[in-house]
């Protein structure tokens, strides 16, 4: 090395320069309760970056994604850039999407049990060292004190109930001061009582289903 490559020892303040290149393959694993919003999160700071991405959407919201990819084509965005897998079983998918070894990142939205399981899954595919970024949920608590105003903490819970409660940032449990319990709870039991649940097609309908039976009977057997 010439001398342009050795920091002199006498200079406490050396010029360092930082540079930033765009990595050549991104991963992007999202759930099914954002099918645009958490899509959009990964393809585009990717795009952005020159960075080619694969999207792994929901198998059970996957006409979103592709919709996106077809609106972004058509605006002259290179086919190439951003690629689509979906399908069923989706784990059979996502194996040998992790097995690849020539991924640079892999972004995850979703539950924890698979945020752990594709981690283990890099390590024994033998990509350990490849950079992942899980985003895993949340676990919303909604805190009243008794010097708050009930009817608008009131109104505030009802976020409980957006997206049919299938979103991470839906409040799970709230945690009220015993002075204004009886106030609050029947406040909340009445809004509650007016949310207008049923099909989700109709613009008129406040709450509809949930995503599947199967999630469905989940629920039901946690209540």
């Amino acid at each position: 090395l010439n001398d342009d490559y050795h920091i002199d020892k006498n200079n406490r303040f050396p010029e360092l320069s930082v540079f930033e290149e765009s990595l050549d393959l991104a991963i992007g694993i999202t759930p099914f309760n954002h099918p645009l919003n958490l899509v959009v999160h990964k393809v585009g700071p990717a795009i952005v970056a020159g960075t080619q991405i694969v999207i792994k959407p929901s198998e059970k919201t996957p006409l979103t994604a592709l919709k996106l990819r077809e609106i972004l084509i058509k605006n002259k965005m290179p086919e190439s850039l951003f690629n689509i897998i979906s399908g069923i079983p989706p784990k059979n998918i996502v194996d040998q999407i992790l097995k690849y070894k020539n991924y640079d990142i892999v972004s995850f939205t979703g539950g924890v049990s698979i945020g752990k399981y594709i981690a283990n899954k890099m390590v024994n595919s033998g990509n350990e060292l490849k950079k992942y970024i899980p985003e895993l949920g949340g676990n919303v608590v909604f805190v009243i004190m008794d010097d708050c105003d009930i009817n608008f903490a009131a109104q505030l819970s009802m976020g409980a109930f957006e997206n049919s409660g299938q979103r991470c940032t839906a409040i799970r449990r709230i945690l009220l001061h015993r002075k204004i319990s009886t106030g609050f709870l029947e406040k909340f039991v009445y809004l509650t009582s007016q949310i207008k649940y049923g099909d989700p097609f109709n613009p008129e309908i406040e709450m509809g289903t949930v995503i599947s039976s199967d999630q469905a009977r989940l629920i039901h057997e946690r209540v």
